[in-house]
């Protein structure tokens, strides 16, 4: 059965609209898989319902944090419908250790001046990577799908399932990956900061 589709360039409920902040902490699962073929990917997406919100160019400036992971978000993000507009955001998350299907927590808070804020922080935390990557995000239901070509890794797919208090989001995470033609299983530990560590 195709997936519910979400409004355009409209989140559905149990995610932060795009643009604001999360007041607490958003809980997911995630799964992020290499994928040398993202077109394939993209004729699933629309096989299963999903729709595309928009197309971003984003450059993650990693910052050395005790516990969990911290990073300034900025680029530029075209919306399906809608004018491009720059975005800025600090992220701060924790993300079960390992691959396949991991839970992880998130916090955003939306930022005015990304520069100013990446640049005052760097003056007490080292910065421990950048990563820039171009990134289609579709929805498809309780998830958000991101097909990312990321410089110096290649070309990866992430899936994001809300979780929420009141069903256990799980098997939909997990049919959802098998009908783009992704297991579970092999979904990769690490952020990208941590796949460019490994690389280099």
């Amino acid at each position: 059965m195709p997936a519910r589709r979400a409004p355009p360039g409209r989140s559905p409920s149990a995610w932060p609209r795009e643009g604001r902040a999360a007041a607490s902490e958003v809980r997911i699962l995630d799964t992020k898989s290499p994928c040398p073929d993202l077109s394939r990917v993209r004729d699933r997406l629309v096989a299963v319902g999903a729709q595309q919100a928009s197309v971003a160019d984003q450059k993650d400036t990693y910052f050395a944090a005790t516990e969990g992971l911290l990073k300034i978000r900025a680029g530029r993000e075209r919306p399906v419908a809608g004018p491009e507009r720059v975005v800025g955001d600090l992220v701060a998350y924790r993300r079960h250790p390992g691959g396949g299907v991991r839970a992880c927590s998130y916090v955003v808070v939306p930022l005015v001046d990304a520069a100013a804020v990446r640049n005052a922080l760097a003056t007490v935390l080292r910065v421990s990577a950048v990563v820039r990557k171009r990134r289609e995000i579709w929805w498809s239901g309780g998830s958000r799908v991101h097909l990312d070509d990321v410089s110096d890794l290649g070309t990866f797919v992430e899936v994001e399932t809300a979780l929420t208090d009141h069903a256990d989001p799980g098997p939909a995470h997990r049919a959802l990956l098998l009908d783009l033609g992704l297991r579970p299983e092999d979904g990769v530990s690490g952020s990208y900061a941590d796949l460019l560590a490994r690389a280099s």
